[in-house]
């Protein structure tokens, strides 16, 4: 077996988080309910009286409007990135807000609030990859043409070969407990993007489109069939529509 740093794991390209952009909440959501979580782990966090939130570079730059200080209190409440749903997004930031509190997770609340962030930007100031953990794996491979020329040799489809490398880091049972996750959650995030009207959050009143969008294509297409005689669901024939499925819930 040829053993080499692994590609990017279909893990790392799908990372379930909240929206408006999942690149600018996921990773400062994580950092915030780590402290949480720390602070309740040593036994301190009843002892806190005030937080202090400090947000650099391009995170401060445009954190407003993609929802990274939203994160930052979610996090902070004791909030996971990947369990958390829409719905309650939106009522534990309504308790936030009102509240002006945060309960690093332990019930006891404490200030903060986005007003009292402190913004750090600098020249030069840039995004930079964060560090990916080398694993060995069966078939090693940096591009796409690579990928092909795999495939070629071993007589695998792409999925198979991806597999294959997935399966050097986690059981299969674990891996397609992973996919599933992904994949339900891609189907409730189109459900909810459907069904949902008004703006995204974040500030920039961006209106909200995917319902109006399925809306035209039943109307245009309503007799629309599988190969099975089946009838398409409005969130398949949305998904078969946009061509880029997001796990970040909108």
């Amino acid at each position: 077996m040829t053993t080499s740093t692994a590609p990017v794991s279909v893990f790392d390209l799908f990372t379930i988080g909240i929206g408006p952009s999942s690149s600018h909440t996921v990773g400062p959501m994580k950092a915030a309910a780590a402290i949480a979580k720390d602070l309740r782990r040593a036994g301190t966090a009843d002892s806190v009286e005030s937080v202090r939130v400090e947000i650099f570079g391009s995170l401060a730059a445009t954190g407003h409007g993609h929802g990274t200080f939203t994160a930052v209190l979610l996090g902070l409440d004791g909030a996971q990135s990947a369990r958390i749903d829409s719905g309650e997004v939106e009522r534990r930031l309504a308790d936030i807000t009102a509240s002006g509190t945060v309960s690093l997770g332990a019930g006891q609340r404490i200030p903060c609030r986005i007003e009292d962030f402190v913004f750090i930007v600098r020249d030069g100031d840039e995004e930079r990859p964060s560090g990916v953990q080398s694993t060995s794996v069966a078939y090693p491979f940096r591009t796409a043409a690579e990928l092909l020329a795999v495939c070629g040799q071993t007589g695998s489809r792409i999925s198979e070969v991806i597999r294959d490398n997935e399966l050097a880091g986690r059981s299969s049972a674990d891996l397609n407990q992973g996919l599933r996750e992904l994949w339900q959650t891609m189907q409730t995030c189109v459900t909810s993007a459907v069904s949902r009207t008004g703006v995204l959050p974040g500030g920039l009143g961006v209106r909200r489109r995917a319902g109006a969008w399925a809306s035209r294509l039943d109307r245009e297409d309503p007799e629309r069939m599988t190969n099975t005689g089946k009838s398409v669901s409005t969130s398949s024939r949305w998904q078969c529509m946009r061509r880029t499925p997001a796990a970040a819930a909108s």
